[in-house]
């Protein structure tokens, strides 16, 4: 099994010598969860959440309950797009906006600012031109995971669009004897 690596959206500035920057974290493991509260505990924080999936929404409660200023920016026009319809999300929505939590929903994060440490992100609306720079000191990707496609492909599996590995109705590749299942 190839497993799955962090979905990571196409923000400038994200990355300094191919590394994140610092206060910048990818939420997917137990280590990410506990160098993002080590990094939270040292300070009052400004967070910058993307993705409002459930890990998303998760860490969103968690940050906000120890009294970190939480804002949580979705590119769908919902949280908890593709989990539950859009009316049955909006109380879960109103719940986390009561509790503190800013909700941006078709929005995308396009880039972080600051020179060293993050100062602050842009942010842009997909209905119209708006753009502004939301501040933060600390930004959480939270966007999901996609397949871990590498080994196939250097294999000669052929991959779709998505890197998705290409299988008949058997599951069997694009080469033959190798297979791909989950």
């Amino acid at each position: 099994a190839t497993g799955a690596v962090p979905s990571m959206p196409r923000i400038e500035s994200i990355q300094s010598s191919g590394k994140l920057r610092e206060g910048a974290f990818i939420f997917r493991s137990m280590d990410d969860a506990k160098a993002l509260m080590a990094w939270c505990e040292a300070s009052e924080r400004k967070v910058l959440i993307v993705g409002a999936g459930l890990i998303g929404l998760e860490v969103a409660d968690a940050l906000n309950s120890k009294g970190h200023k939480v804002t949580v920016v979705e590119y769908l026009d919902t949280i908890l797009p593709g989990m539950i319809d859009p009316d049955v999300s909006e109380p879960v929505a109103s719940a986390a906006r009561d509790a503190g939590i800013e909700l941006i929903t078709s929005s995308s994060v396009d880039a972080v600012t600051g020179d060293g440490a993050i100062t602050g992100a842009k942010i842009s609306s997909r209905k119209d031109s708006d753009s502004r720079i939301l501040q933060c000191d600390t930004l959480v990707i939270a966007t999901g995971q996609k397949p871990s496609t590498e080994l196939a492909g250097m294999s000669g599996c052929m991959l779709g669009k998505q890197g998705h590995i290409k299988v008949d109705d058997r599951c069997e590749t694009t080469v033959k004897g190798i297979f791909a299942v989950g």
